[in-house]
């Protein structure tokens, strides 16, 4: 696969267009025919994008993020079926490998994987929260905010993931961010939402939970 596009990625695109949150195509006529029709396609797809982020080309990956990001924000069971076919794994690979070139797209499409659950148990199972602690370490601006909203989704009502970021290190280049004069008010105010989320009591009843965050991917 030379140039990343073995899989056929307009074949893929097709398949995937009805279901993502782009579309323009009318529904089926019913729910039942919608799912019976997802049922059947998207896992196919889903599996060819997996393909061309492990192992296409530079055009190939960055069009097989984006298609599976807006996938993933349509309904709902796409960021499962996408989970089911494995993408978690080349994934959260790009997003370790600055020189891929896909750090950014990879983790956009990551963090639409992780407002499922289970996204957060396919990240925490690759090894995704060592990744997302790297890259608030060492990431660009863009990629330390991406991944600090993931490290938020995946820490929200679950001790034992806040117990691994906390041993990952999370805490010191989350203090470091929150006070940094470059980062955004925004960002410093989620760094600091998320150092107390770590630092607060196991109970989710005696904490605060952080407000949603809605981002896009470029």
């Amino acid at each position: 696969m030379s140039d990343g596009r073995g899989c056929d990625l307009a074949a893929v695109a097709r398949s995937l267009r009805p279901y993502s949150r782009e579309s323009a195509t009318p529904p089926p006529a019913s729910p039942r025919q919608y799912h019976k029709e997802a049922a059947t396609a998207l896992p196919s797809a889903c599996a060819r994008l997996r393909l061309l982020l492990e192992a296409g080309g530079a055009c190939g990956r960055k069009d097989a993020a984006t298609a599976l990001y807006a996938l993933c924000g349509g309904a709902r069971e796409n960021r499962g079926r996408a989970v089911e076919a494995g993408v978690v794994r080349p994934l959260l690979d790009l997003m370790a490998n600055p020189e891929s070139g896909m750090v950014d797209k990879a983790a956009y499409v990551l963090h639409s994987l992780v407002g499922s659950s289970e996204g957060r148990s396919a990240a925490v199972k690759e090894g995704g929260i060592h990744v997302l602690v790297e890259m608030v370490e060492a990431g660009t601006s863009r990629q330390k905010e991406i991944a600090t909203l993931s490290l938020l989704q995946i820490c929200d009502d679950n001790a034992a993931y806040r117990t691994m970021a906390t041993r990952e290190g999370a805490i010191p280049p989350l203090v470091a961010l929150s006070q940094s004069s470059s980062a955004r008010p925004k960002l410093r105010a989620k760094a600091e939402s998320l150092i107390e989320m770590l630092r607060q009591p196991r109970s989710p009843s005696l904490r605060v939970r952080p407000s949603a965050a809605v981002v896009a991917v470029e």
